[in-house]
């Protein structure tokens, strides 16, 4: 049996390690890294057009950069909207505290256009 100050031990390592985990949370959901996440792949893109020898490659790195920054800002909402409609609460535990509904197809159709906006609104703004 574990001494109290091995308990002591084992529980600060762990919430150590959970203060880590939800950083790491923090950063992978953050805009910044979305933000940073698209600036690269505009700057690969140029660099891959340029080499290439396509004409306008700063005008022509837009839309593979839009569309690559949709597909990540979607992906969240795509991943919940497939496990509501896969995962049952008895897999997951604490799955019933997700806080989304069974969506139509017409719903996420209609959110998935929203946040398009919100991303060409935010692109055209920078």
């Amino acid at each position: 049996m574990l001494s109290l100050e091995e308990l002591k031990k084992e529980i600060d390592e762990i919430k150590a390690r959970n203060k880590n985990v939800e950083a790491d949370k923090a950063w992978e959901t953050s805009w910044t890294r979305k933000f940073l996440i698209v600036i690269l792949t505009y700057i690969v893109v140029v660099i891959f057009f340029t080499v290439s020898n396509l004409g306008n490659p700063f005008v022509n790195s837009i839309v593979p950069t839009i569309g690559f920054m949709l597909s990540t800002l979607t992906v969240p909402l795509c991943k919940k909207w497939w496990l509501k409609k896969r995962v049952t609460s008895q897999d997951v535990r604490g799955f019933d505290s997700l806080p989304l509904r069974q969506f139509t197809i017409s719903e996420f159709l209609e959110v998935l256009r929203a946040e398009c906006v919100v991303a060409l609104t935010l692109i055209l703004r920078s």
